[in-house]
């Protein structure tokens, strides 16, 4: 266990929604894992969802409109600060609009991470991304060992909300750190 900043053991950062979502025995929908990140986390997957193509951005325009009762016209003039800063409080319904955030928030927000977990299991990927969600296996050991790892580095709640975006794609890797309480341990 890591006593540096942002190392293991810190689960206070976890927070109650995050937490319900480690302790529940169903996965996670993209819809629960969205509304458990804390601002920081959807602040960094807005912006790289908004950076990944202008579709991003036109959807998170009528997200913000939507939630805040504004034209969309009067949305589309914002800066992506003030998209930003709205989407931060936006609590999501869509399950396909969160998913999106989500893998943008991994792809390319958290991509050494990412990178630095899927080596570890020795898994084959081009920057992160890789050919099937089934290659992201490996023993349980080594998937605990990894993920032990991520948490060391990243720190839990970062950690926890890799796994359990893993776990909701079906990724054998996933259901194997549920299995073996990696998750639940960071709580």
């Amino acid at each position: 266990m890591s006593a540096r900043a942002g190392g293991r053991g810190r689960g206070d950062d976890i927070g109650p929604r995050l937490k319900r979502l480690i302790l529940s025995s169903k996965p996670p929908t993209a819809v629960s894992l969205w509304n458990a990140l804390n601002a920081t986390e959807r602040e960094a997957a807005v912006r790289a969802h908004v950076g990944a193509d202008h579709q991003g951005r036109r959807q998170l325009e009528s997200i913000v409109a939507e939630a805040r009762h504004l034209r969309p016209a009067t949305v589309r003039k914002w800066t992506v600060e003030k998209i930003v800063a709205a989407m931060k409080v936006v609590s999501l319904r869509d399950p396909g609009l969160a998913l999106g955030l989500i893998q943008s928030h991994h792809i390319p927000g958290q991509l050494p991470m990412v990178k630095g977990f899927l080596s570890a299991l020795g898994v084959a990927h081009d920057e992160g991304i890789v050919g099937s969600i089934d290659d992201v296996d490996a023993s349980e050991e080594v998937v605990r060992s990894a993920s032990g790892a991520i948490a060391d580095e990243y720190g839990d709640r970062a950690a926890a909300v890799y796994l359990l975006a893993l776990l909701h794609w079906r990724a054998p890797a996933g259901k194997k750190a549920r299995e073996s309480c990696v998750i639940s341990s960071t709580v």
